[in-house]
């Protein structure tokens, strides 16, 4: 809220690792853009926040908050890192974490919250919550209307994908089955089917395992119905397609690596730094997989992705 007071905490490193001109450092880096993200240029696409900002996690981290609903995803549990300033130096949005309040019709005095028919933003918890006052940048970036339209893309992207319901019910339902055995012994230990605990909540609680596997797909829906009327933005006003967005890691690599990607992975191939061909895996299918580097030597390799719509992207990594 205007004139809040914002409390910023350092995890990693922790506090007594951090000497006084790396404190010094982050925080007048944090304070530079801020006043840049509150002056009348913060859209110039050179000087404004595009210059501080990892704009492509700032839109995926608005997007899973959303889809989720999670209080917290704004008021206090949320991570931002910055890379080194060799490495751009931008300030990342993320990893996302803390979900109890998420997911479910909550029984939270708000607005943005307290909705039973899917509706609500968690980005506006500042016109509910006095405290602990979050920074709450999306509000301002969201006066930019470049922004907002790329979240509308990439949502709506990802709603053909990943956050389609057929994708997520498998997901959900391959979880439940690969839990099926020790939800028995899990509720044998605390028998709360049926009963209202932990974060307070709307409706009867279900009283069986798979009644909770129904309620949360249930909830899933109507959540993604209603950011599908409301989202945003307006992706039609953006002239650039988005490119797939892929994650290798992790970078070095020892025993694993690990692909993910926001389109389907059709094909991976490991080259050699002299282009030799050294790990054919196709007919994948998926959003992710994994590549077993044990064999591999160390050194420096080219990894080459191919996406079921024809599109092929590549980086290099590095094996311990």
């Amino acid at each position: 809220k205007p004139g809040g007071d914002v409390h910023f905490v350092y995890y990693d490193p922790e506090p007594d690792e951090l000497s006084t001109p790396q404190k010094a450092y982050i925080k007048d880096y944090v304070d530079s853009f801020e006043d840049i993200l509150y002056s009348s240029g913060f859209k110039d696409h050179s000087k404004g926040y595009r210059a501080y900002l990892d704009i492509n996690s700032f839109t995926d981290y608005f997007i899973i908050g959303e889809v989720s609903r999670n209080v917290d995803a704004y008021k206090k549990s949320r991570f931002y890192f910055k890379d080194k300033d060799s490495n751009r130096g931008l300030i990342h949005s993320g990893p996302p974490w803390d979900f109890d309040w998420a997911w479910k019709d909550i029984t939270e005095d708000c607005i943005h919250f307290n909705q039973t028919d899917g509706s609500g933003w968690a980005f506006r918890v500042n016109d509910c919550i006095d405290w602990p006052i979050p920074p709450s940048w999306e509000i301002r970036l969201l006066e930019d209307d470049e922004f907002a339209n790329k979240i509308n893309a990439r949502y709506f992207k990802l709603r053909k994908t990943i956050l389609g319901e057929t994708y997520l019910y498998h997901v959900i339902d391959s979880v439940a089955s690969l839990l099926n055995e020790a939800q028995e012994r899990h509720y044998r230990k605390w028998p709360i089917l049926g009963i209202n605990v932990g974060t307070g909540e709307y409706g009867e609680q279900p009283g069986t395992f798979g009644g909770e596997i129904e309620k949360f797909k249930g909830w899933i829906a109507r959540r993604l119905a209603w950011l599908d009327a409301n989202m945003v933005g307006d992706s039609s006003l953006i002239d650039e397609e988005n490119p797939a967005i892929v994650r290798v890691f992790p970078n070095p690599a020892e025993n694993l690596l690990h692909i993910e990607s926001d389109e389907i992975i059709s094909r991976v191939t490991i080259f050699g730094i002299t282009g030799n061909l050294i790990l054919d895996k196709a007919d994948i299918m998926d959003f992710e997989t994994s590549i077993n580097t044990t064999r591999l030597k160390p050194g420096l390799y080219i990894i080459r992705i191919y996406l079921a719509s024809g599109e092929v992207l590549s980086q290099k990594f590095v094996k311990r």
